[in-house]
């Protein structure tokens, strides 16, 4: 398989599981026998009133970098440092992980080796390498405690596991690919994509399906808090 026809599987690869992974974070949400705050939150953006465009979009973004990018709400609900400090390891490790492969594939589509030296080497390890400590963090921190332990809902245990096993084959691969190892990072390519398949089916499943439904919602009240005193 040539590196062009490896780049176009890659796209699709991701398209087709983001379409699977959507389909149950909806199914999901139907579950609970809620309304749909995504689906709301485009309906309120939208809605004629005095607010303009511009207005609503500088709310919106006010109320993602205060509430939701400063981890304001998830520090309300972490019972130590060492939680939160791990929390925002793997939400921004994570965030990082995600921006990074697709401004590197718009910017080498080819997979070219760049070496570890080149910025967007350097960036995109720091991204996998907080996301890796962020995952074991949380890991750490409910199997060591033991009351954490017994109430722990196994889909947590796995998403964890799944983000540390992401982030670590993810560093090896692109290690040996800008070593030069090319048949070698084709080889953990596979894995690299087994690691994707697993965060994108599991992901709807676990506390961060919540959090996508959850920051919906939060925006959705802020536009239509706005509009209401306006």
């Amino acid at each position: 398989m040539n590196n062009f026809t490896l780049s176009i599987f890659y796209v699709l690869f991701n398209v087709i599981l983001f379409i699977v992974s959507s389909i149950i974070l909806i199914l999901r949400i139907k579950r609970w026998g809620v309304s749909y705050p995504f689906i709301n939150l485009f309906k309120e953006f939208f809605k004629r009133g005095k607010l303009k465009i511009y207005s609503k979009l500088k709310i919106l973004i006010n109320t993602f970098i205060k509430d939701l990018l400063s981890l304001k709400r998830a520090g309300y609900l972490c019972e130590e440092r060492f939680h939160f400090y791990g929390r925002v390891l793997l939400v921004y490790g994570f965030g990082g992980v995600v921006i990074m492969n697709l401004i590197n594939f718009i910017l080498n589509p080819l997979g070219i080796p760049l070496g570890f030296s080149h910025p967007l080497s350097v960036i995109t390890y720091l991204a996998y390498i907080l996301l890796a400590l962020g995952s074991l963090m949380l890991f750490l921190r409910r199997f060591i405690r033991v009351n954490l332990r017994k109430t722990t809902d196994l889909s947590i245990w796995l998403l964890h596991l799944s983000l540390f096993y992401f982030s670590v084959i993810g560093i090896l691969y692109f290690s040996l690919l800008n070593s030069g190892f090319i048949f070698l990072s084709s080889i953990i390519f596979y894995f690299y994509l087994g690691g994707i398949g697993l965060l994108y089916l599991f992901l709807p499943l676990s506390e961060v399906g919540y959090f996508i439904w959850k920051a919906s919602a939060l925006l959705t009240h802020s536009l239509s808090i706005e509009r209401e005193s306006d």
